[in-house]
């Protein structure tokens, strides 16, 4: 997280931020229904799209947690005594 710019404070801070991950959310979540999958794919493509997916939720879900990280060291960067 320390390579961010410190622009993206303003950004990570906005009050509306919530909605971004609430989107996110949704859509990772709609990634775990398999019942989207066709079952009239072979092994190997349906093997491929849920490793994609996987893939997928993980990133959404590390990203979310990264984004925690970076307003949680900024606020108590700027919460702290000089």
């Amino acid at each position: 997280m320390d390579n961010y710019k410190p622009d993206l404070n303003k950004f990570f801070a906005d009050p509306e931020w919530h909605y971004v991950e609430e989107m996110l959310s949704k859509k990772a979540e709609s990634l775990r229904d398999i019942g989207t999958i066709s079952l009239d794919l072979s092994a190997e493509t349906i093997k491929a799209i849920v490793a994609g997916r996987q893939e997928t939720i993980k990133l959404v879900d590390d990203f979310k947690h990264d984004v925690a990280q970076y307003r949680t060291i900024n606020q108590t960067k700027n919460t702290s005594f000089k």
